[in-house]
C-alpha cells in the first residue's frame, strides 16, 4: 500500500492509499462521562483500532483528501462529495443536527458543489470549492460568526468584513450548524 495523503486528529489518524481507499486507526471513543460518543474511525462502531483498518463504508469511492479533528473526520471523494463521521455535538458534521455518525455520511448540503479541499477544526469543518468559495459549518465562533452558539441562516462574507444574509445564493440549509458560504478573501477587521 502506498500512502498518498493523511491526517491526524487528537485520538485517531486517517490515511489514503493510491487507490483512494481510506484507513483509520486509534481510539474510537473518548468520553468517560457519557457526554458525547465517538465514531470518528468510521467503522460503524466505537471500537479502538490498533492497526490501520479500511473504512468499508467508503469502498468503491475514490477518496482524494481527508481531515481529522479531536472527535470527527472528513473525507473528500473524487468529484467533490464530502463525507463526515464522528461526534456531532456543535453541528461539527455539517448535517444540520448534532447526532453522531459512526460511519461516513455524505453532507447533503454540499451536493452539486465541486469541493477541492477539506479541513477539520475542534468544533467545525471547512471546505474550499474549486471556484474559490469557502463553506463552513459547526460552532459559530469557530467558523468566524463572532460567537459560540446560535442559529444562522445561509450567510455570505460581505466586502465590508461582516456577514450578510444571502437568500439569493440558493445555498444549503437555513438550519443551525449546516454548511454556509464564506467568500474569501474577506476584509478582516484591523
Amino acid at each position: 500500500v502506498r500512502v498518498v495523503t493523511m491526517a491526524g486528529g487528537e485520538h485517531h489518524s486517517l490515511v489514503v492509499d493510491d487507490s483512494g481507499s481510506v484507513y483509520s486507526f486509534g481510539g474510537g471513543e473518548a468520553s468517560d462521562r457519557g457526554e458525547w460518543r465517538g465514531g470518528w474511525l468510521g467503522h460503524g462502531n466505537l471500537d479502538e483500532q490498533l492497526l490501520p483498518k479500511r473504512i468499508e463504508a467508503l469502498k468503491g469511492k475514490r477518496v482524494v483528501g481527508v481531515a481529522a479533528a479531536s472527535r470527527h473526520s472528513l473525507a473528500l471523494v473524487d468529484g467533490g462529495s464530502v463525507y463526515s463521521f464522528g461526534a456531532g455535538d456543535g453541528g461539527r458534521l455539517g448535517h444540520g443536527d448534532t447526532r453522531c455518525q459512526w460511519a461516513p455520511k455524505r453532507i447533503q448540503a454540499l451536493a452539486g458543489e465541486s469541493v477541492a479541499a477539506v479541513a477539520a477544526g475542534e468544533s467545525h469543518g471547512l471546505c474550499a470549492l474549486r471556484d474559490g468559495r469557502v463553506f463552513g459549518w459547526g460552532s459559530g465562533g469557530a467558523v468566524g460568526l463572532g460567537d459560540r452558539l446560535g442559529d444562522y441562516p445561509a450567510m455570505r462574507f460581505g466586502s465590508a468584513g461582516n456577514y450578510e444574509n444571502a437568500p439569493g445564493d440558493g445555498l444549503l440549509s437555513k438550519q443551525a450548524h449546516s454548511p454556509l458560504p464564506l467568500h474569501f478573501p474577506p476584509s478582516l477587521p484591523e
